[in-house]
């Protein structure tokens, strides 16, 4: 009898398990997707912005550290030689919470890292 508990508890405690690590596997799909399609939004709403194909590598979220994006390319301009006129290894943005619930969006700072700007002189 108290076999048959022990394989009972066991077998329940194994599908649990299963259940729980096939959960977070698809939520951790859902938001890779989720997150590839914001940064191709992104991208797209910032070209059409600046007016130049802009490619943002990645993005992170947090509450203590802000937002910060990675990777971001700017391409020159029509008329230009296919190449990138700007390279922002990273931007980092720490927006003011309080004000977001005010409907503005401020930012105690915005840091850039390692920027790269190639200028071609005629």
């Amino acid at each position: 009898m108290i076999s048959d508990r022990k394989k009972t508890c066991k077998t329940i405690t194994f599908i649990l398990v299963a259940v729980l690590i096939l959960s977070w596997l698809f939520a951790y799909i859902y938001y890779r997707d989720l997150k590839k399609t914001f940064i191709a939004r992104l991208s797209g709403k910032a070209s059409s912005l600046v007016g130049q194909q802009i490619n943002i590598g990645d993005i992170s979220f947090s509450l203590l550290s802000g937002v910060n994006i990675h990777d971001i390319q700017i391409q020159n301009p029509e008329g230009f030689a296919p190449a990138q006129l700007l390279k922002i290894n990273r931007i980092s943005l720490n927006p003011i919470y309080r004000e977001l619930f005010d409907g503005k969006l401020h930012f105690s700072y915005i840091y850039i890292y390692a920027p790269e700007l190639t200028v071609i002189k005629n």
